[in-house]
């Protein structure tokens, strides 16, 4: 199965679907403390599990459709539609999640580089960003 399934290109929206995957990163975040900030959350895949944990969770989504239709399946979620890179981040200590889309995720990282208060950043990236980031020669 793959990874990654479908999305509109403009969002740079790739949808995770290998579930070991998502379950490694839910089970990261279950061993943090306090609330939640999903950043694109598209269809849910990481959210609707996330919210299993417990946790205040927020989640900022930029298509509005994915942002309907996950509020309406997670009614306990806050699902905010807006664009995380102008989204305003809490001012207490809070976990992030993301799977970020490979041409933000520069900008990401620097706004989260430049936050004061998130705890814990669990955050899927592309391979060679991950690499290049590292700085690191090793092969796939």
């Amino acid at each position: 199965m793959p990874t990654y399934r479908g999305g509109r290109h403009e969002h740079g929206q790739n949808f995770l679907t290998d579930r070991s995957v998502i379950t490694a990163v839910v089970d990261v975040v279950d061993d943090t403390e306090g609330p939640i900030l999903e950043i694109g959350p598209g269809s849910g895949a990481l959210t609707i599990p996330l919210a299993r944990l417990d946790r205040p969770l927020t989640a900022v989504e930029i298509d509005g459709a994915h942002r309907e239709r996950l509020a309406r399946k997670l009614p306990h979620t806050t699902v905010i539609h807006g664009d995380f890179l102008e989204h305003r981040l809490p001012d207490e200590p809070h976990v992030v999640v993301g799977n970020l889309p490979f041409h933000l995720t520069t900008s990401v990282l620097r706004k989260l580089l430049h936050a004061p208060h998130w705890t814990d950043a669990v955050l899927l990236v592309q391979w060679e960003v991950a690499r290049r980031r590292a700085g690191s020669e090793v092969p796939r």
